[in-house]
């Protein structure tokens, strides 16, 4: 599904007015995905659910799933970033992303691309730490040597919008509005 040549950007914004639909969506490309063997993660917001509906736990979960994932490399990095700073879970979401995930990627050579799906972002809890968390996805496929891409499904909120075109996420993001069913949407990717 994704070539490592391909021409598109890293970061697919998936956006529509269902919650339901969207995840029908993400879930149908996960399992393409999963059959390939691209999926390398997913991250799935929930307003109901505490640790499913802000960003303390977003990139701890990404860490854990890289690490049980074929990229090679990236679990030295992670447990080095571990035993250096324990309390890393507790930390502001740049300091986790930058400890848990960036460094070790830096470390690893690892050739991709591998999917990771971020879904119903907007129901996250606060506009802004949606952004923070798009701001943190933006660092990560900006880092060299990168294999990972990422689709994020959500309601085609004003604030995403703005965040979506801000300049560091429209240069490394697309957009993709839903009204279709799953299929036809994954054939296209």
């Amino acid at each position: 599904m994704f070539s490592p040549h391909s021409s598109r950007k890293p970061v697919l914004w998936l956006h529509g007015p269902s919650k339901a639909l969207n995840s029908s969506i993400a879930q149908h490309i996960a399992d393409k995905c999963a059959q390939h063997g691209e999926l390398t993660g997913s991250f799935f917001f929930d307003s109901k659910c505490p640790k499913h509906n802000n960003i303390t736990h977003f990139a701890p979960t990404l860490a854990l799933q890289l690490a049980l994932s074929p990229l090679h490399g990236f679990q030295p990095g992670l447990l080095k970033a571990l035993q250096e700073t324990l309390f890393i879970a507790h930390g502001a979401i740049p300091t986790q992303v930058e400890q848990l995930l960036l460094q070790p990627l830096r470390g690893a050579s690892i050739p991709g691309p591998f999917l990771v799906i971020v879904d119903v972002l907007d129901q996250c809890e606060g506009e802004e730490n949606q952004c923070k968390v798009l701001a943190q996805l933006a660092c990560i496929v900006q880092t060299p040597r990168s294999p990972l891409c990422f689709i994020v499904t959500s309601a085609n909120a004003p604030h995403l919008r703005c965040a979506f075109g801000e300049p560091e996420l429209r240069a490394v993001s697309s957009s993709a509005g839903v009204a279709t069913n799953p299929t036809t949407i994954a054939e296209a990717l």
